[in-house]
């Protein structure tokens, strides 16, 4: 699997913004979603706290593609998911993500040069592109194969998406994937 960057409401300042100012929906539909995010999170032994304010994830999707370098990709996105969805912490406060890199092995001091050099900008754009070249509009959306599945599923019918798609299991992965080649020539670029 590869994580891929969405551009999710670029233009809100530092400090985020309250998600009730975002979504002009009304509160009984807001509520509805929550319950079912609520349900999935439930199902997938995840947190959700329902966060009430919306920040600007750029530079954390800059620092998660720096992650994948280091081989702690998925580590972060984990984290930052916590983070956000669990907790309700500012994820695009750099202090917030240095102790999140910290948190799945990361250096701190180098997670603050990438952000500081802004070593990862370019791989968020090509993200930003691809996303908007295929007509993405809701995350999360699984591309498979040319198929797709959007928003948020139970791990029931993303197990069968991925299964019907030939995905394999992660212990059943072989070395030499067109993924690990493409990771470890990442590694080689951004901050060191």
């Amino acid at each position: 699997m590869r994580w891929r960057a969405h551009p999710l409401n670029p233009d809100i300042p530092a400090g985020g913004i309250l998600l009730k100012e975002i979504i002009k929906t009304p509160p009984d539909r807001i509520r509805k979603m929550e319950e079912r995010l609520h349900r999935a999170a439930a199902e997938a032994e995840l947190s959700f706290c329902g966060p009430e304010k919306v920040y600007n994830t750029r530079m954390a999707q800059e620092l998660g593609a720096w992650a994948a370098t280091e081989g702690r990709g998925d580590e972060f996105h984990h984290a930052v998911y916590a983070a956000y969805f669990g907790e309700g912490k500012d994820i695009s406060n750099q202090k917030v993500l240095c102790d999140l890199a910290e948190s799945v092995g990361l250096s701190p001091d180098k997670a603050m040069r990438c952000m500081g050099t802004r070593g990862f900008e370019s791989f968020v754009d090509a993200d930003w592109q691809f996303s908007k070249q295929m007509d993405i509009m809701v995350i999360p959306t699984y591309l498979v194969n040319g198929n797709r599945l959007v928003g948020v599923q139970s791990y029931k019918r993303l197990s069968r998406f991925l299964e019907n798609n030939g995905v394999e299991k992660r212990g059943e992965r072989t070395e030499g994937t067109e993924a690990s080649r493409r990771r470890d020539k990442l590694r080689h670029r951004g901050t060191k």
